[in-house]
């Protein structure tokens, strides 16, 4: 996926929270093949407990790398947290946006979180704050 890709794939995103979440359920929870996929239609609430609740258990096996990757690993000059504290009361969507696409680059090269789901992941930890509970524990 390229940077233009990735954009539009964020903007999508964070239009559509419905989407974002049922997505990275549904990357968590691959269809296995030959079984008949059921949909959930839980309400987007029962979607962020749910990640909030991976998050959790994610964060606590990972913190370590997690936080050292976005606190003290230096990438283009600045810390992943110090970017966040500086553009985090931002409420420019386009400052944000190309926020979420730096975070992801960052945090893919410094190799923290491999799984199919790491775009969606890390846009909801930036859309919805989680950064502020990783940059300040």
């Amino acid at each position: 996926m390229n940077q233009e890709q990735l954009k539009q794939q964020i903007t999508t995103y964070l239009a559509e929270e419905n989407k974002l979440y049922r997505d990275w359920w549904n990357e968590l929870n691959p269809p296995l093949e030959g079984v008949e996929q059921v949909s959930l239609k839980e309400n987007i609430e029962e979607y962020q407990r749910r990640f909030s609740n991976w998050f959790q258990q994610w964060y606590e096996e990972n913190r370590l790398p997690f936080k050292k990757a976005c606190c003290e690993i230096k990438i283009r000059g600045k810390t992943v947290c110090e970017r966040w504290l500086e553009i985090r009361k931002e409420h420019d969507f386009h400052k944000k946006q190309d926020l979420t696409v730096s975070l992801i680059v960052d945090l893919i090269i410094s190799a923290i979180i491999h799984s199919p789901h790491t775009v969606i992941s890390i846009i909801i930890i930036v859309s919805n704050n989680y950064l502020d509970k990783i940059c300040n524990d």
